[in-house]
């Protein structure tokens, strides 16, 4: 939503990209191709192991790391890798990416996705009761 909000009412380009994130010289989510999963037709994402954000400029916006980092089955090393950087409390992460990278925040992107395949992500999170449009 975030991606396709940007792209439609600022004058700045977005891109929605898939990825891997280190932290700490430790990898916390390794790359999981989305493509095939997308180009299928059913439009609904089933089990996708992977991790997207929003990239703007040098901006990287990640609404859902600190949701899926401190979640009850996310590994107690990750969390404290976690909490050593950032308030347990904290919702998302807003940041420049050069800024993330001295501190040891590394999002490596390997996938851009496009407003189709956006629309895809915002119809399944809707079907899985995730978001109401």
């Amino acid at each position: 939503l975030l991606f396709s909000m940007i792209n439609e009412h600022l004058p700045v380009e977005a891109f929605l990209v898939t990825g891997s994130l280190s932290v700490g010289g430790y990898k916390v989510f390794t790359h999981s191709p989305i493509k095939p999963q997308l180009t299928q037709k059913s439009g609904v994402i089933g089990q996708w192991n992977g991790h997207a954000w929003v990239e703007v400029e040098d901006i990287i916006f990640d609404l859902s790391i600190f949701r899926t980092v401190f979640a009850p089955s996310t590994s107690d090393h990750i969390q404290r890798t976690f909490e050593d950087r950032f308030n347990r409390d904290t919702a998302y992460l807003v940041g420049q990416k050069s800024k993330l990278i001295e501190m040891g925040i590394e999002y490596r992107p390997l996938e851009q996705l496009f407003e189709d395949d956006a629309t895809i992500f915002i119809q399944s999170s809707e079907k899985m009761k995730l978001i109401r449009i």
